[in-house]
């Protein structure tokens, strides 16, 4: 049976989700709320190629390559793979740089104290920072470098323990998904192949992610 993503009011969504045992799957967005104020997936990219990338000579042209339409449709994850293959050690410590000895805000304290099943996409480790004694990095952390799914050739072969047991834990419980894009190939995959009880995604705006019409 296919999984359902539930659109419902902001009280009803916080009654669900305190109410059942469920997996929590955490995006950037959480990060990026003060005093955190981490960049999004395309700021962390822009800001990685403008750093790593430009100099005094080519300065201009990469302003250009930046705002240029076809590159903005570019995922983060292809690009920071691409730049990873090229200045593997620069990027590794220029990510754990920029993502390192960032406070946790509320929003990561309160999946801290409330929730057992958690998982992530973020590098950081705000979450354990706020008291999360098990978080679950699907794409790799600072932690562990060598972990980053950064790399063209580590390409879905990352993080295959959080991977394994993010398979496992989500048909026995309801998934709830907090400031994620809901884009990754990997992660909409295994959605679809081991899908939740049902799915809660809290929207700003209320819009519906495109993989959602995939789910």
């Amino acid at each position: 049976m296919a999984a359902s993503i539930t659109q419902t009011n902001l009280e009803t969504f916080r009654e669900a989700i305190m109410d059942d045992d469920v997996t929590v799957l955490c995006g950037a967005g959480i990060s990026s709320i003060p005093p955190t104020s981490l960049p999004l997936g395309d700021h962390l990219r822009d800001l990685c190629v403008a750093t790593l990338l430009s100099d005094a000579a080519n300065e201009s042209l990469i302003q250009q390559i930046l705002h240029s339409p076809s590159y903005q449709a570019l995922l983060p994850e292809v690009v920071l793979q691409f730049i990873g293959s090229l200045l593997s050690r620069e990027l590794d410590a220029f990510m754990s740089k920029v993502l390192r000895s960032r406070p946790p805000n509320a929003a990561h304290q309160a999946i801290a104290a409330n929730f057992k099943h958690i998982y992530t996409t973020n590098f950081d480790l705000c979450l354990q920072e706020a008291g999360a004694t098990r978080v679950n990095h699907l794409h790799g952390s600072i932690a562990s470098r060598h972990s980053l799914q950064n790399r063209i050739f580590r390409l879905g072969k990352t993080a295959q323990k959080a991977n394994a047991s993010f398979l496992k834990t989500l048909p026995q419980r309801p998934l709830v998904v907090l400031g994620y894009s809901l884009r990754d190939e990997d992660v909409i995959s295994a959605l679809i192949q081991n899908p939740p009880l049902s799915i809660y995604y809290l929207s700003f705006d209320g819009s519906m992610p495109a993989a959602a019409r995939r789910i």
